[in-house]
């Protein structure tokens, strides 16, 4: 976390003292078309809890994966269109790491268990942005997006992954965020921004005598330095 910060601190340093050679240029160009952009960055997952139910007599128990923090990575094709609204349909995957899960059972009972390996979060999303134009190279903007997404697990140690597997079929994705965008020069754009994920109640594939898991939110916060191409 602390690199990417950095490098998009020494990146807006350097295009500041190049200077917006013709900021009002930049801003009375045509605003609509077409264009590409692609991201990378750090993001910090939510602990991701879950309810169990066994085949035998429906008994109860519930489960708290703790996640590292990881990265994601990303594009997407959208249009601008007009000097405040933006469209597009993004492509991206979170990969996060496992680091210990405690299970809680019907009685109260503790156990906690070791765990390794990875969650990725795929998503296909379709985003708003509104951008708020003005007379300097800087554009701030906010907004959001609602699409589908799937989780593949690779995840091992004394509880998995006999107990958990991918998720099932395909499951609501929605994200917001915030950002500000840097025009380096009438095509081209530098972009530092915040995004929240998510994918409410992910069932999971489930091998052994457990059968079913539900309430299981995927969540994640993400802090990107992308790159914009307009034609």
């Amino acid at each position: 976390m602390k690199s990417i910060l950095l490098g998009s601190a020494v990146t807006a340093s350097m295009m500041l003292a190049c200077g917006p050679a013709n900021a009002d240029e930049l801003n009375s160009q045509d605003s609509m078309g077409l264009y590409v952009s692609v991201f990378a960055g750090a993001s910090d997952p939510n602990t991701l809890k879950t309810t169990w139910l066994t085949d035998s007599g429906g008994s109860i128990f519930e489960t708290s994966l703790k996640l590292k923090t990881g990265y994601i990575l990303g594009g997407a094709v959208g249009v601008q269109v007009n000097d405040n609204v933006r469209g597009e349909v993004e492509l991206s995957r979170i990969v996060v790491a496992a680091t210990d899960l405690i299970k809680v059972d019907g009685n109260g009972t503790v156990s906690p268990f070791s765990s390794n390996g990875h969650l990725l979060e795929n998503y296909v999303l379709g985003n708003i942005w509104l951008d708020y134009k003005n007379e300097t190279a800087f554009t701030p903007y906010a907004g959001g997006g609602v699409g589908f997404g799937w989780v593949d697990s690779a995840l091992g140690g004394s509880f998995f992954p006999t107990h958990f597997d991918d998720s099932v079929g395909i499951n609501l994705a929605l994200q917001l965020g915030a950002g500000v965008k840097y025009a380096v020069s009438d095509a081209l754009a530098v972009d530092l921004g915040y995004r929240y994920r998510a994918m409410p109640n992910v069932r999971f594939n489930v091998t052994g005598n457990l059968h079913d898991r539900k309430n299981g939110d995927v969540e994640s916060h993400s802090l990107l330095l992308g790159l914009s191409y307009r034609f």
